[in-house]
């Protein structure tokens, strides 16, 4: 008969509430860390709570490739503006070239449109369209802005000025110079309290489209992505995000509905602990073991997906970037471990073989982690080459847009993890 060595544990994890951050190592108003309590006990948190905008600012990209999205006539365009425009209370309505255009005041003053000429200009589709513009520069513009929010609508393409880009080696800048323009947008959103939406939209294009070394190539009614970026706290995001998703499912809505969302900076509780619930099986010094034996027992741990964004609550996701390791062995075996994501209960299941957690003699730790992968809707809408944008393949995807999510991520404080979080076990020398 087999020998089995059973270490009688208590402790299954129940939820773990998982994280993303905003503000890296700061907790949400009315939440205290108390270190005297014991790490089993559980953690009581105070949630932030989604809450409307009451004031915005909202600036339309105007270079000129953008008019082709007004000029086709379609009216997805200039639906959505319309809809972010009456999101916050109030809204300022801004133009933006290489600078803030608004209107001249007789006293030659610039201040932001009133909304009915603003809504004016949109009906008629007769915008005043710059020569060029500078997405880094409107990014820093939002990032500076007073309102709740700052809305940006834009073909999403990071290019550098057209002088950059003539005085560039064939005309190359916006190819040559990715990492730099990424790096300029870390530098503006880093250390800021603040997180990010990005939604995808389509619509027909008619029009000219500037290619990345400024050739033209002329479009007519082909469907074309364009792209709302939102900076702000993370409750006024929290609760675009969330009425988007509701308008998306709801069948009776007669707004444009995205093709894509991902929110930069997604964090609910801002908690960095495990939380245990405590079980039944306990020795008589308080210390608590893993349940061990060579036959074919498992150790079953059930960990909350509730607070991650939807693209993470998948089985290919956990399938690609959930690991774990312990001190005695590099990492798990795959086939002792298994993850299984229930999507309509936002659980995770997960089964390791008890045979796998050995600890030996001494102490060890068991840490769970789960990699941060951006959505893979980004690269797969990404292009790195756009002279052939006529291409079936090449017209719904955006120039450079990997490269400018890539340098907006500075919000996003996950530093490469959405959690990391390691367990210690008592080793069998320590049984009583």
């Amino acid at each position: 008969m087999r020998k089995r060595l059973l270490f009688a544990f208590s402790a299954l994890l129940g939820t773990m509430l998982l994280s993303m951050g905003c503000e890296e190592g700061k907790q949400p108003s009315g939440e205290k860390a108390d270190s005297t309590k014991s790490e089993e006990k559980e953690t009581k948190t105070v949630q932030l709570t989604p809450i409307r905008p009451t004031t915005a600012t909202l600036f339309i990209d105007a270079s000129a490739s953008m008019r082709g999205y007004l000029d086709s006539g379609a009216s997805e365009f200039p639906g959505v503006i319309s809809a972010f425009e009456n999101y916050a209370d109030m809204t300022e309505l801004w133009l933006y070239g290489k600078e803030k255009i608004g209107k001249t005041t007789k006293a030659k003053d610039i201040v932001s449109y009133p909304k009915n000429e603003f809504d004016e200009m949109l009906s008629k589709r007769s915008l005043p369209w710059a020569q060029e513009s500078n997405l880094i520069a409107m990014i820093n513009e939002m990032v500076n802005g007073k309102g709740d929010i700052s809305i940006l609508v834009t073909d999403g393409i990071l290019s550098g000025s057209d002088k950059q880009i003539r005085e560039s080696p064939n005309r190359g800048y916006n190819i040559q110079q990715r990492e730099t323009m990424i790096h300029e947008l870390f530098k503006i959103l880093q250390r800021k309290n603040k997180c990010a939406l990005i939604v995808r939209y389509m619509s027909k294009f008619t029009g000219t489209y500037s290619c990345y070394d400024n050739s033209a190539v002329e479009l007519k009614e082909q469907g074309r992505p364009f792209f709302v970026i939102v900076l702000g706290k993370w409750e006024s995001l929290k609760y675009l995000e969330t009425s988007l998703k509701e308008q998306q499912v709801d069948k009776s809505s007669l707004a444009t509905k995205y093709e894509n969302i991902y929110m930069i900076g997604d964090q609910l509780d801002k908690v960095d602990r495990v939380r245990f619930d405590v079980g039944n099986e306990e020795n008589s010094d308080g210390k608590r073991y893993i349940p061990y034996e060579y036959a074919d027992s498992k150790i079953n741990f059930e960990i909350s997906t509730n607070d991650l964004p939807d693209y993470m609550q998948t089985q290919a996701y956990w399938n690609q970037n959930f690991s774990i390791e312990t001190t005695t062995r590099n990492q798990i075996n795959e086939k002792a471990k298994s993850v299984k994501v229930d999507e309509s209960l936002k659980k995770v299941h997960l089964a390791i073989a008890a045979d796998q957690l050995d600890g030996g003699e001494d102490d060890f730790e068991l840490t769970f982690s789960l990699k941060f992968k951006q959505p893979d809707w980004i690269v797969n809408h990404s292009s790195d080459d756009d002279k052939n944008i006529k291409n079936e393949e090449q017209i719904t995807k955006t120039f450079n847009l990997k490269y400018l999510v890539a340098g907006m991520e500075a919000l996003n404080n996950a530093k490469g993890y959405v959690f990391k979080k390691s367990v210690k076990y008592t080793g069998r020398n320590n049984i009583n």
